[in-house]
């Protein structure tokens, strides 16, 4: 959360909408993304191509209760940036 403005919503709430998430989500989020970019890493590192990484992902049962109702478009998108990062030596 190092961009003010995430950090501003994240704490006081979107506009009209009230407070997100309080510490706690924000660190389950962060867990998420960890685990996100950790399969994904391993998968770059093994050769899987983009698009099979995309609908390789497991959500791990701890994770499986979170209200995170755009798993199944979210996940390739992140997969892909991701990939492209390393692609690119960020």
């Amino acid at each position: 959360m190092g961009h003010p403005a995430r950090r501003e919503i994240a704490e006081s709430g979107a506009p009209g909408h009230g407070q997100i998430c309080g510490q706690e989500g924000i660190a389950s989020i962060r867990e998420v993304f960890d685990d996100i970019a950790g399969q994904a890493e391993k998968m770059y590192k093994t050769g899987v191509p983009v698009e099979q990484a995309q609908h390789r992902y497991v959500v791990p049962d701890k994770y499986k209760n979170l209200p995170i109702w755009s798993w199944g478009f979210t996940i390739g998108s992140a997969i892909t940036i991701l990939y492209a990062e390393w692609k690119a030596g960020l």
